[in-house]
């Protein structure tokens, strides 16, 4: 079976796993230690939870795009692969990169331990984790989702998966800046000094 083939089928399982190890595990295993609920975004209109629902929306998109792009070839047209990336170079780079960056997510992961959240509350504080891959970027688990979907695009080169892309970048960083000025509040001092020792991406 060609490589090709194979990053094809894999995808779905992929995603799926991906989703596991990253929103629901993670959150189980906070919630089972803590009592809390650390999925934090509501249904108000603020711009946190607007936030939220357009990234709900964003992972059923790129869901819609892979499983057309598996199993439904003729309706994958109609999202207008851009011809000239679809080449076995570009999409194994792709799939190289969406597993290096979900292995860079649970290490991430680790190193937040019980102060993993899914949005923030105000109500709701956890320590500061500047150590691990925090020394090296304040948003690791924010960077790894813009490579994962970065590497989504090299697999399926389309229109819409571009698209879905570039609003995924743009959300999170809102989203990095929200949870700034919150830590700021919550933390003080001690997020300021960590901000001038650590950059916010890499």
């Amino acid at each position: 079976m060609a490589l090709e083939h194979v990053i094809q089928l894999s995808l779905l399982p992929y995603a799926l796993g991906y989703l596991a190890l990253v929103f629901i595990l993670p959150s189980y295993r906070v919630y089972k230690k803590t009592g809390k609920n650390p999925y934090l975004f509501g249904k108000t209109d603020s711009a946190h939870d607007y936030s939220g629902k357009q990234m709900r929306i964003m992972t059923a998109a790129t869901l819609v795009s892979i499983i057309l792009y598996s199993f439904f070839d003729v309706f994958y047209q109609l999202l207008i692969p851009i011809g000239y990336m679809e080449i076995a170079i570009v999409e194994e780079a792709g799939a190289v990169l969406m597993v290096l960056s979900l292995c860079w997510i649970l290490i991430a992961q680790i190193h937040m331990g019980q102060s993993w959240r899914i949005g923030f509350n105000k109500n709701d504080t956890a320590p500061l984790i500047s150590t691990g891959v925090f020394r090296f970027s304040r948003n690791p688990v924010f960077l790894g989702m813009i490579l994962t979907q970065t590497g989504f695009f090299l697999v399926m080169p389309n229109v819409i998966t571009l698209m879905i892309l570039s609003q995924v970048y743009q959300l999170l960083q809102i989203q990095v800046r929200l949870e700034e000025e919150y830590l700021v509040t919550v933390h003080g001092d001690e997020y300021k000094k960590y901000c001038t020792q650590t950059r916010r991406w890499l």
